[in-house]
């Protein structure tokens, strides 16, 4: 039974999904994000790849390997591994290696997911404006919202994530793009299998949850360790300490790192109490300061303030920090400003947190905690901490 709707809203539901998708792991690429406009030349350029692809499979496909309702499993596994599974990713290969690879600006292991995916995204948009539009049916829009474009996409992501690799170590080049090429190819052609073999609905259900669970789960898993050795974290101050061990280390388990490794010394829930003040008029005449010296406040009015045992500014009692039974200014306290994770200014924060894995300093929402150890969301999850 098929749903109608109009061309305009078909057009509307073939590409909101790719548009999302592009949008999802284009943030995911938080330290140094790559130019829009060379994301949408590669997402332009995989749309384009739809139009060779589609002419090299109808010619693979003339005879012997010709698709049709009585065509047996096994015309359907040759037509899926070797003919759409390849042909599909090579081209979308094609359009990141002519268009992004060297770039200067693809410079981390991360940039390599965002433009396979982008490029997987664009083939995959206008495959589905093809697929919804031609067809009129806004249930097969739907359906592949749901399979087809996620499916390009986190295909996408693993053979990205080789080809960040390629781009960081090219004396290993050939060896990793290959690496990416065939893992793409297999799991292309093992979706292909399961959609053309035509197996009980029931059972064909089955089976593409499990796949598609597995293949978001590996590909969430592959940005997260690209993420996490972006050479650019030490940019932001959030970079690799001596002795402290990495959030994307994938052969350590949460439970060896616990026994093994003692955490950094760090404040966790870090209050900041009001501090011992020094009291008295703050007149001008006087001698006093008129202004805090972290956040600029006027202060003259103001019967208390703080003053900064390190270095002797005034500060006004909410940007005062008490460390060690020592009135310091923030400056001074070596205070975080921002939350390493969602990056609000915490400097006003009466509480923050320190990831006891990494070392960045948090909000209190970004906080994963058991009540013994607090990590960051990123760390909680590459390690598998469950909160208490």
């Amino acid at each position: 039974m098929a749903m109608e709707l109009s061309t305009p809203a078909l057009l509307v539901l073939a590409v909101t999904p790719g548009l999302y998708l592009l949008w999802y792991f284009y943030k995911k690429d938080e330290y140094e994000p790559e130019p829009m406009s060379l994301v949408m030349k590669t997402f332009v350029a995989g749309a384009v790849m739809v139009f060779p692809a589609a002419l090299l499979e109808s010619w693979l496909m003339v005879g012997p390997f010709l698709i049709t309702e009585e065509a047996g499993w096994w015309f359907v596994f040759i037509a899926s591994f070797f003919i759409i599974g390849p042909v599909e990713e090579y081209f979308k290969l094609r359009a990141v290696m002519k268009n992004a690879f060297d770039s200067p600006e693809f410079n981390e292991p991360m940039d390599g997911i965002v433009y396979c995916s982008a490029a997987s995204l664009g083939f995959a948009s206008l495959e589905n404006i093809f697929y919804v539009v031609g067809t009129g049916d806004a249930l097969v829009g739907i359906a592949r919202a749901v399979l087809s474009v996620p499916g390009h996409a986190f295909m996408g992501v693993l053979m990205g994530y080789w080809v960040g690799k390629a781009k960081m170590e090219p004396e290993n080049k050939d060896k990793y793009i290959t690496i990416g090429f065939l893992l793409a190819t297999v799991l292309h052609g093992l979706y292909d299998f399961l959609i053309l073999s035509g197996p009980n609905p029931l059972l064909l259900m089955f089976f593409l949850y499990l796949f598609m669970g597995t293949l978001i789960k590996q590909g969430k898993q592959a940005i997260q360790e690209h993420s996490g050795n972006s050479p650019f974290r030490a940019e932001l101050g959030i970079g690799e300490e001596e002795n402290v061990p990495r959030v994307t280390d994938r052969q350590a388990s949460y439970e060896s790192w616990q026994e093994s490794v003692k955490p950094r010394p760090a404040r966790r829930s870090v209050p900041r109490p009001a501090a011992v003040r020094a009291t008295g008029p703050a007149l001008d005449e006087w001698g006093d300061p008129r202004f805090c010296t972290t956040c600029g406040q006027n202060i003259e009015g103001e019967r208390e303030y703080v003053v900064c045992d390190e270095c002797g500014t005034a500060v006004c009692e909410q940007c005062a920090i008490l460390a060690d039974d020592r009135d310091l200014c923030q400056a001074c306290a070596n205070e975080p400003a921002n939350c390493g994770q969602c990056r609000r200014d915490i400097r006003n924060d009466r509480e923050y947190a320190v990831c006891d894995w990494c070392s960045k300093s948090l909000c209190t929402k970004c906080a994963v905690s058991d009540g013994h150890t607090e990590l960051c969301r990123d760390c909680a999850g590459s390690l598998g901490f469950a909160a208490g």
